[in-house]
């Protein structure tokens, strides 16, 4: 779903073998119009808005789909609503997720009235989602794109939080996850002058000691070698079925010694 069509031309045009919607995700169980700013932020005062339609509607354009495996949720503000909306069990659709990776994102905006669109910081979005997830029974198994950040106190955080539904696990068998490795946080480029002393002793301490989980080597030789696993696994084992020659025919008699070229 992309509702910039710059972005949307440009996925449209790689050919994949995906549904594709030039909009965006409901923060309600309505479809609606949103707001949005140049930035991607919410606004509802702006005069750019997508056509936007709850998570549950779209699978039922693609075939009444109930299954979600996994779910990269980061539509630029209410997230932990579209969450909500979608999966409280009041709402009725009893739609089973496996995997959801969410983007924690801020409000910087905070134009309209409805309370996914009010001002909101990166800390209280982080907040709302996590009691989001947890009143769900969802774990959290860890976060993905870490961000260094130069403040009074130069830290780190995620960018995206990792949840996983133990029931769609249990319900095949399968070990529920408990943790999730990530890349270490990209070096500054520019470090601002206000902590430059700090920067350098906290950030590549940091980095240099990452648990990253496997190398990028290590990495992409699994990648490798599961699409692989996963081609033989899908190769048809039945006979591929030949169309059978027919003899040749021919028409009007044998005196016209005409073949008809369709019959070969």
């Amino acid at each position: 779903m992309e509702p910039r069509i710059f972005q949307y031309i440009a996925m449209w045009g790689k050919f994949r073998k995906a549904w594709l919607f030039m909009g965006g995700v409901s923060p309600t169980n309505e479809p609606m119009k949103v707001g949005f700013d140049v930035n991607g932020d919410i606004d509802m005062l702006s005069g750019h808005m997508v056509h936007a339609h709850p998570m549950p509607k779209f699978l039922e354009e693609i075939g009444n789909r109930k299954t979600i495996d996994f779910w990269s949720l980061n539509n630029g503000g209410y997230e932990p609503e579209v969450i909500n909306a979608t999966l409280h069990p009041a709402n009725g659709y009893h739609l089973e997720v496996g995997v959801i990776c969410v983007t924690m994102n801020h409000r910087l905006s905070g134009r309209g009235n409805d309370p996914w669109a009010v001002l909101r910081s990166r800390d209280d979005t982080e907040e709302l989602l996590f009691q989001t997830m947890h009143n769900l029974s969802w774990n959290y198994i860890g976060g993905l794109n870490p961000k260094w950040i130069n403040t009074i106190v130069p830290r780190w955080y995620w960018q995206d939080a990792v949840f996983v539904n133990p029931e769609y696990f249990i319900a095949r068998g399968l070990p529920v996850p408990t943790a999730i490795k990530s890349a270490p946080p990209t070096p500054l480029e520019e470090p601002d002058q206000l902590s430059l002393a700090q920067t350098p002793s906290h950030e590549d301490h940091i980095i240099e000691t990452w648990d990253e989980g496997y190398s990028h080597e290590q990495e992409a030789a699994l990648i490798v070698e599961y699409i692989s696993r996963s081609k033989e696994a899908a190769t048809s084992d039945e006979t591929v079925p030949k169309a059978h020659r027919v003899e040749e025919q021919w028409l009007w008699g044998a005196e016209h010694a005409w073949k008809d070229p369709r019959h070969y």
